[in-house]
């Protein structure tokens, strides 16, 4: 798909501009000019290097958590012969709040880089990323190619564990009795399951049981 740039687009404005000025402006002379960007524009889609030589690889973690921070990574790889001039847009979702979601890189003949992203998720849930566009711009920057590919990846975000600050918070904070919690025993186990009981001041903070105590709305401790 041939695209051009907005450096095209500005050159356009002042040649326009320009033969308005101009006093002794023809037809003759708006055709030469329009010639000229046409054939500048062929030039410049005729030495752009073609999306397909580009190689973009997506690298995100499977999971997070929400708050949290990772780090998401594209591997950018040019197979053709010639200088690659790529911007690579990233169809990511917004409540991955990614720190920025296009990169823009020049690569050489046979080369790679690796370009990274920050995100933040603000919201749990599983979020598929497919689309991946890569652009290629000319060396005259009038023009550009572009494609758009299936990159597959996903990425869950789960709920945010509480904080040991917000922990002890809870436990400061007067509440209504609730129902004590059952001991959990497997038919001959042992000591395989402890017993849960809810979390006391002093106990070691690496005992609490977070699946309990997300479930039951309070710290819970094995």
């Amino acid at each position: 798909m041939l695209i051009p740039t907005s450096r095209a687009a500005a050159i356009t404005a002042l040649l326009a501009l320009a033969m308005l000025a101009w006093p002794g402006r023809s037809w003759w002379a708006l055709a030469v000019v329009n010639g000229a960007l046409l054939a500048a524009l062929a030039v410049d889609l005729a030495l752009c290097v073609a999306p397909a030589t580009v190689d973009v690889v997506r690298e995100l973690p499977s999971s997070m958590r929400v708050g949290s921070t990772g780090e998401l990574a594209w591997i950018i790889g040019n197979r053709g012969s010639r200088t690659a001039r790529a911007t690579i847009s990233d169809a990511l979702w917004p409540s991955l709040a990614a720190s920025r979601r296009s990169v823009r890189t020049v690569l050489g003949p046979a080369t790679r880089t690796r370009a990274t992203a920050h995100l933040h998720p603000v919201r749990r849930g599983r979020f598929p990323l497919d689309r991946l566009t890569v652009r290629i711009t000319g060396p005259l920057g009038l023009a550009a190619r572009q494609a758009t590919r299936t990159t597959p990846g996903s990425i869950k975000v789960m709920p945010a564990y509480p904080s040991r600050d917000a922990v002890r918070r809870r436990l400061r904070t007067p509440r209504i009795p609730d129902v004590g919690v059952r001991s959990v025993r497997s038919a001959g186990g042992g000591t395989e399951f402890d017993q849960l009981r809810e979390y006391r001041d002093g106990d070691e903070f690496r005992r609490i049981d977070w699946p309990s105590s997300m479930r039951l709305q309070r710290p819970i401790v094995r």
